[in-house]
């Protein structure tokens, strides 16, 4: 009768080989963790970008004032936005340090949609600022 073939254990034969399996699989282990990592750093998140600021809109706290301004953002200042094609505009207003509730200061009209030039501009009429002014009550 024939015998049978016996497969020697893998501890068996990492002994005699000096723990070339051992080797063999801490290699693979650490090639394995290395390949995950690379992928896992080449999927991550998707980049992420602010939208562009309104032109129309000026943002006198961070100094967005693409139709024009002067002053100090911390006393008196005016800001204003592009106009629009009907010629009204953003306009802002700063008199006296901003606080909490009153971002252009205490006194201050704040924003307001303007048309015209000039020191004190005057209101938009109906419509003005992209529809943004609407029109007056019925009587």
């Amino acid at each position: 009768m024939a015998q049978p073939f016996i497969r020697p254990s893998v501890h068996h034969t990492s002994r005699h080989q000096g723990g070339s399996l051992e080797k063999e699989s801490m290699m693979r282990n650490v090639l394995v963790g290395a390949c995950l990592t690379a992928a896992a750093a080449c999927v991550g998140a998707p980049a992420y970008a602010d939208p562009a600021p309104d032109p129309h809109m000026p943002n006198m706290q961070a100094g967005y004032c693409p139709g024009g301004g002067m002053g100090s953002q911390i006393s008196l200042a005016y800001c204003d936005g592009v106009p629009y094609p009907d010629g009204s505009y953003w306009h802002a207003i700063q008199y006296g340090a901003p606080m909490i509730g009153h971002p252009y200061g205490l006194i201050s009209p704040g924003l307001q949609c303007v048309v015209g030039g000039g020191a004190v501009p005057q209101p938009a009429p109906p419509g003005g600022c992209g529809g943004a002014v609407p029109p007056p009550p019925p009587q």
